[in-house]
């Protein structure tokens, strides 16, 4: 669980990188932004003590809901929603790294897609603090990701499907 303050702005929210050092310390910052050509309005927050699992593991991201209010016995309590939950594998059906393949990234294709669809992940190197450049497979050209058309039923293979997405 890691708790990022109550004034970061929706906008750096977008934009924020949590790592395994502390962030106060100026020289591993430095270091750490130069190696991965992180820019200065990536929000870096830590020290991040857990680690997940190249085996498979589970993230969950909150996000504030309205804090509650008086007359509430709980006022001033802000809750946590559910936005996403991932539970990810190294195996069939998620994507799979070849031997020879290390230091590859599992990253998301379609932002807006369901989260624990592992049609729309994709292997690649790590992209810290910056936007994954990976594009959603579309093998049939009409326009709609193969996971798109997977979630509504249509066939990734049949261009003649498109069509029919409302």
């Amino acid at each position: 669980d890691y708790t990022f303050p109550g004034n970061l702005s929706l906008a750096a929210k977008a934009c924020l990188l949590v790592v395994d050092f502390d962030p106060a310390n100026a020289a591993a910052l430095s270091a750490f932004r130069a190696r991965f050509d992180i820019s200065a309005a990536v929000a870096i927050f830590g020290p991040f003590s857990g680690k997940l699992s190249s085996e498979g593991d589970t993230v969950e991201l909150l996000r504030p809901d309205r804090p509650q209010q008086p007359p509430s016995a709980d006022a001033g309590f802000v809750p946590y929603v559910l936005a996403d939950r991932i539970s990810y594998a190294s195996e069939s059906p998620w994507p799979e790294a070849e031997e020879d393949e290390e230091d590859l990234s599992l990253q998301r294709l379609l932002p807006k897609l369901y989260g624990n669809d592992p049609l729309n992940w994709e292997l690649a190197r790590p992209t810290p603090g910056a936007p994954n450049t990976l594009t959603a497979p579309d093998t049939d050209n009409d326009g709609i990701p193969d996971a798109v058309e997977f979630q509504w039923g249509l066939e990734p293979s049949n261009s003649a499907d498109g069509g029919e997405d409302a």
